[in-house]
């Protein structure tokens, strides 16, 4: 037995040692991309476009803006809504304006004869009718953090007649909240109904927070993007983990991001 043991544990040191392959890499392979992060919405706002390139290996801290860009948004009606640069890599549009539920829009972006154009349509959406509040009873006995154990409630009406994508952010006293950008909130209507009611958001707080949600309707595409983009943040890197892959764009040119056109309703609650 002593020895069929020895034998066995030889057997696995010999698997790890053979399986060990040191593989070089090289921080110079992946080329610099033009990043592009667009939101247009229904708000009567100066709808904003932020352009900065993506970082190289070795780099640390935040990617700084590209600046002196020509951005201009073009709907389909032939309506142009100009941007000017608001801050480094940051372009607002000159004018408040809303975005219309069932009108398209196009983005170009020129710099450095570099062009880049993404078009998207406002899509329908469903509406949150009100946000309730209760005790999570498991929360309050353990909670991670403390006071902090109110549950929001949300109540939504959904459109049955569309096919209908949502981004969900929800907010903490006006701080969004995705544990640290590791929880991207998307789904479908597929496995819902007409009324949503009583769905708990993924967030607690304590008495005196303001809690808030905001509702982004998406395209299709959109919605893959946002979808594949959390895939990738949360891959471990285990041996059953997919491959990370490409988040996918809308964005023609050859840059990376997403030129987002949305519907938004929003509610906060005050816990009591």
């Amino acid at each position: 037995m002593k020895i069929q043991s020895l034998l066995y544990i030889g057997f696995v040191v010999f698997l790890s040692l053979a399986c060990e392959k040191t593989i070089p890499l090289d921080p110079g392979q992946t080329p610099e991309l033009y990043v592009i992060e667009g939101l247009i919405t229904n708000e009567n706002t100066r709808q904003q476009i932020k352009v900065s390139k993506s970082q190289g290996f070795n780099d640390v801290g935040v990617s700084a803006g590209v600046s002196g860009a020509e951005v201009v948004v073009i709907d389909d009606q032939g309506l142009v809504i100009e941007f000017s640069e608001a801050q480094p890599g940051v372009y607002k549009s000159k004018e408040s304006f809303a975005g219309e539920i069932g009108r398209t829009y196009t983005l170009t972006i020129e710099h450095n004869e570099q062009r880049f154009t993404a078009s998207e349509m406002m899509n329908t959406m469903g509406t949150i009718d009100t946000l309730l509040t209760q005790i999570d009873p498991e929360e309050q006995a353990d909670p991670d953090e403390d006071g902090r154990f109110y549950d929001i409630l949300v109540f939504m009406t959904e459109p049955q007649e569309t096919e209908n994508f949502y981004l969900v952010k929800f907010f903490r006293n006006g701080q969004i909240e995705n544990f640290e950008g590791e929880d991207v909130y998307v789904f479908d209507d597929v496995a819902i109904g007409e009324n949503l009611s009583a769905l708990p958001g993924p967030v607690y707080y304590a008495v005196g927070d303001v809690a808030g949600m905001e509702l982004y309707s998406l395209s299709r595409k959109a919605f893959r993007f946002y979808s594949d983009l959390n895939a990738n943040i949360n891959n471990d890197g285990g041996m059953f983990s997919s491959q990370p892959a490409n988040v996918s764009t809308n964005l023609e040119g050859g840059a990376i991001g997403y030129f987002q056109v949305s519907a938004l309703d929003k509610k906060e609650v005050t816990i009591q």
